[in-house]
Protein backbone atom coordinates (compact mmCIF):
# COMPACT_ATOMS: atom_id res chain seq x y z
CA UNK A 1 0.00 0.00 0.00
CA UNK A 2 2.71 2.13 0.85
CA UNK A 3 3.63 4.06 -2.62
CA UNK A 4 6.93 6.14 -3.38
CA UNK A 5 5.90 9.80 -3.58
CA UNK A 6 6.81 10.21 -6.39
CA UNK A 7 4.60 7.94 -7.48
CA UNK A 8 1.44 9.15 -5.90
CA UNK A 9 2.14 12.68 -7.43
CA UNK A 10 2.54 10.93 -10.53
CA UNK A 11 -1.02 8.94 -9.89
CA UNK A 12 -2.92 12.09 -8.56
CA UNK A 13 -1.30 14.22 -11.28
CA UNK A 14 -2.97 12.07 -14.09
CA UNK A 15 -6.07 11.52 -11.98
CA UNK A 16 -6.19 15.46 -11.95
CA UNK A 17 -5.30 15.46 -15.94
CA UNK A 18 -8.39 12.77 -16.47
CA UNK A 19 -10.90 14.71 -15.07
CA UNK A 20 -9.63 17.74 -16.69
CA UNK A 21 -10.76 15.69 -19.52
CA UNK A 22 -13.52 14.32 -18.79
CA UNK A 23 -14.85 17.91 -18.07
CA UNK A 24 -13.84 19.21 -20.97
CA UNK A 25 -15.36 16.33 -23.00
CA UNK A 26 -18.67 17.06 -21.16
CA UNK A 27 -18.43 20.68 -22.18
CA UNK A 28 -18.03 19.77 -25.62
CA UNK A 29 -21.13 17.79 -25.84
CA UNK A 30 -22.75 20.07 -23.84
CA UNK A 31 -22.77 22.66 -26.28
CA UNK A 32 -23.07 20.28 -29.22
CA UNK A 33 -26.42 19.64 -27.36
CA UNK A 34 -27.29 23.28 -26.50
CA UNK A 35 -26.35 23.90 -30.72
CA UNK A 36 -28.87 21.68 -31.91
CA UNK A 37 -31.47 22.87 -29.93
CA UNK A 38 -31.11 26.47 -30.79
CA UNK A 39 -31.23 25.70 -33.99
CA UNK A 40 -34.14 23.41 -33.78
CA UNK A 41 -35.95 26.19 -31.68
CA UNK A 42 -35.57 28.86 -33.98
CA UNK A 43 -36.43 26.79 -36.66
CA UNK A 44 -39.91 26.14 -34.80
CA UNK A 45 -39.95 29.63 -34.02
CA UNK A 46 -39.34 30.35 -37.49
CA UNK A 47 -41.83 28.22 -39.19
CA UNK A 48 -44.50 29.88 -36.16
CA UNK A 49 -43.72 33.59 -37.97
CA UNK A 50 -44.03 32.94 -40.88
CA UNK A 51 -46.91 30.25 -41.62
Amino acid sequence: MLIGYKESKNISYTLKKNKKIIIFNKIKKLIKYLKNNINKLSYVNFKKKYK
